[in-house]
């Protein structure tokens, strides 16, 4: 009966050993696609004006729809606005065109962690980041181009008034 299972064991052994050694290939192709995308993840905080942004990278956003699933967008924050992209190269969506009427918070999910929340007076929008660090570094940023939008709107009427 062994001599019977010898070939067989034999073919299923070296079976295991290709499946070891293109589980091991894959694991390195995942760590280095992620290694690639991880690089990509944000462009750091920018202090100058204008129309650079504040901060860009990847968020996930919660649909509004009855399914409340999640999409991972390629979201912007700055003049003022927050858009996002489904896919490079593609059209940008504005999710929040006027950030002073905006405010944010976290956001305690039962199911996903590093979620916060932006009100706005007709919608509001939860989005979560990749990790707790990601997650304060949007806040902040958010936080802090609602602060330079409301400082560049109180200038402006100032100015107007001298």
């Amino acid at each position: 009966l062994c001599e019977d299972l010898e070939p067989f064991l034999k073919s299923l052994a070296e079976e295991i050993r290709e499946m070891q050694e293109d589980t091991v290939k894959l694991e390195k192709d995942l760590e280095n696609n992620y290694k690639i995308v991880d690089n990509k993840e944000i462009i750091p905080p920018v202090t100058s004006g204008g129309n650079e942004p504040i901060l860009e990278g990847y968020l996930f956003k919660r649909t509004s729809n009855a399914f409340k699933t999640w999409n991972r967008r390629w979201f912007c924050l700055r003049d003022n606005q927050l858009v996002y992209r489904k896919r490079t190269g593609e059209e940008e969506s504005t999710m929040e065109e006027d950030l002073r009427l905006c405010t944010i918070k976290h956001v305690v999910d039962g199911d996903r962690r590093f979620c916060f929340e932006i009100v706005s007076p007709s919608k509001n929008h939860i989005l979560q980041a990749d990790s707790k660090d990601m997650l304060d570094t949007w806040i902040s940023a958010v936080q802090k181009g609602i602060g330079i939008a409301l400082q560049r709107h109180h200038s402006g009427n100032y100015a107007h008034v001298a």
